[in-house]
């Protein structure tokens, strides 16, 4: 039987380690493999400023060939409304590569990622981030891929989550595995639906428990709305 209750526990998301540079005064192009942690650490950036910069949110998404400003860019306004705003050496703002919920197409045919003896809903009012914390059966336990798709993230620890794996469904969703015991899947590669890719860790009360969320876009959404009942 499966039960749910409310939380407003933060959990906080995502990435890698790369190296080549692609470097053009105050700004990076982004390389295949980086994340925005690897590119911060590179140019000793805090991540949290590259991500404000570029008006990014978690899991900080990154696509090859796409511009990064490593400074903050210049507060001065345009001075015409068709103008884009520019950074410190007159090069454009990045857009963010999200996808608007409007656009969650094509749709995803989801299953549970484990088995659950209680979901309780997180929703973080300041961030407007939402996830589900699983409570499972034991630790250890098989965590599968809640649909088809191709790992983009799969990394031991990465700002506070342990054994993220991050799964890419289609160019709309994603979805995403904190708090594992151990991870099955590699970065790359492609998985099936309700395919092995990790095993059920434990919180710091020693409950086994998934933190798991479904995102469309760098927009996070309620999964429970879409997890069959």
């Amino acid at each position: 039987m499966l039960s749910s209750a409310c939380s407003n526990t933060p959990t906080t998301p995502p990435p890698i380690d790369s190296s080549p540079t692609s470097l053009s005064l105050n700004t990076y192009t982004v390389q295949p493999g980086d994340t925005l942690y690897s590119i911060a650490r590179q140019f000793g950036t805090n991540v949290n400023d590259l991500a404000r910069w570029n008006q990014l949110s978690s899991p900080y998404l990154l696509q090859p060939g796409q511009r990064l400003l490593l400074t903050q860019p210049s507060t001065t306004q345009p001075s015409c409304p068709d103008c884009k705003q520019v950074s410190r050496n007159n090069r454009p703002v990045p857009t963010p590569t999200t996808t608007p919920t409007a656009s969650c197409y094509p749709p995803v045919s989801w299953q549970w990622p484990t088995a659950a003896l209680q979901a309780m809903p997180v929703h973080i009012a300041t961030t407007g981030q939402s996830g589900l914390n699983i409570i499972g059966h034991r630790r250890s336990q098989p965590i599968y891929a809640a649909a088809a798709g191709t790992v983009t993230y799969s990394e031991q620890l990465i700002n506070g989550y342990r054994n993220l794996i991050i799964i890419q469904h289609n160019q709309a969703f994603s979805s995403l595995y904190a708090n594992n015991t151990q991870r099955r899947v590699v970065a790359g590669q492609r998985v099936v639906a309700g395919q092995l890719i990790a095993d059920l860790g434990t919180d710091s009360n020693t409950q086994p428990l998934l933190y798991f969320e479904i995102r469309c876009g760098n927009k996070t959404l309620a999964p429970l709305e879409y997890l069959p009942h």
